[in-house]
């Protein structure tokens, strides 16, 4: 414990934001104002990419006001166990042997493809501009490092996270172990980008969609830190209106850009069909229009999360209930 004991402490007060995408604009208006601010619930590369984006906007409008981008602090927290906690959950149910072999992976794939990022962030010509004006950089953050999973090493999502720059919390007891018997290299992120890109890359092959799990996580952990305290809400999103002749149910929730297919099945010219979104083959959205009696079966093939056949889908003549059978 001397090793860390022994470490200037410099104590800094940041806001903390939460980085769900309605949250990107009040992260960009408190670093315009000289508020330090920590984004913190960062799970997916896509959503990175928005939050540093954020930075850099509220540096360059600090910059217009004449402030001393100096005394602003950053930090980008982003959460890596959580991520293995939920995919290896996917992969148990997928069950062969191609998705136990990625078990324990993702989150450090993630994780480091999230500071090659930083890197890239560190190289543009936007941060050249504010470092020229005295502006220091957003950190990453690692957040959630403490392995859920007893079969794991106890400092894995320590040591296999070193890199320049960064910044790693850690619980007491994942803390205590690393002092113990953790090894910790120079670098272990920056050698590994292939592999971690291969990783993603077996993963959708293995059949599990990475924007629904980062979505997902994302979405437990605003609501708990919205209501400050855990809570499980399983119920599907759901609509309905039955005016001007046209009567309509939807469940489910699919953000803009998150599918890769829409299935119609039925009539559309007639306005008697239902519309599904999907992403990976699994139904994230279905909506009927002027057919009856259907929502029931659609809110589950949304909530059941199986894969289906778009083709037996969009044939009304094989019940809904056995399309995912």
């Amino acid at each position: 414990m001397e090793h860390f004991a022994a470490r200037p402490q410099v104590q800094e007060r940041l806001t903390k934001q939460v980085a769900a995408r309605q949250g990107l604009p009040a992260i960009a208006a408190c670093l315009a104002e000289g508020i330090s601010v920590n984004v913190t619930l960062i799970f997916s590369l896509t959503r990175y990419d928005e939050v540093i984006d954020a930075f850099l906007a509220g540096l360059e409008r600090a910059r217009q006001a004449g402030r001393d981008l100096a005394s602003i602090a950053s930090v980008a927290s982003f959460f890596v166990s959580r991520v293995d906690t939920e995919v290896d959950a996917r992969l148990d149910k997928i069950g062969t042997a191609a998705a136990g072999a990625l078990r324990g992976r993702v989150a450090i794939a993630n994780a480091r493809l999230a500071y090659q990022r930083y890197e890239q962030m560190l190289a543009s010509p936007r941060w050249a501009a504010l470092a020229a004006a005295g502006a220091r950089p957003q950190r990453p953050l690692w957040a959630s490092t403490s392995a859920k999973d007893p079969a794991y090493p106890d400092t894995m999502y320590v040591t296999k996270l070193v890199a320049p720059g960064v910044v790693t919390t850690m619980p007491e007891a994942t803390l205590r172990a690393v002092a113990d018997h953790g090894q910790i290299p120079a670098d272990s992120v920056r050698d590994h980008y292939q592999d971690a890109r291969q990783v993603l890359s077996e993963l959708a092959a293995a059949g599990v969609d990475y924007d629904d799990v980062t979505a997902a996580l994302e979405q437990q952990a605003t609501a708990r830190a919205m209501l400050g305290q855990d809570v499980s809400y399983g119920k599907i999103p759901y609509f309905y209106t039955d005016r001007y002749d046209l009567g309509m149910e939807y469940a489910g929730y699919v953000e803009p850009g998150r599918y890769d297919q829409v299935v119609f099945r039925g009539d559309v010219d007639r306005r008697e069909f239902i519309a599904f979104w999907l992403a990976g083959g699994r139904v994230l959205a279905g909506m009927n229009v002027n057919i009856w009696d259907v929502s029931d079966a659609i809110q589950d093939l949304v909530g059941g999360g199986r894969q289906v056949d778009p083709a037996r889908l969009a044939d009304p003549a094989v019940p809904l209930d056995e399309v995912a059978g």
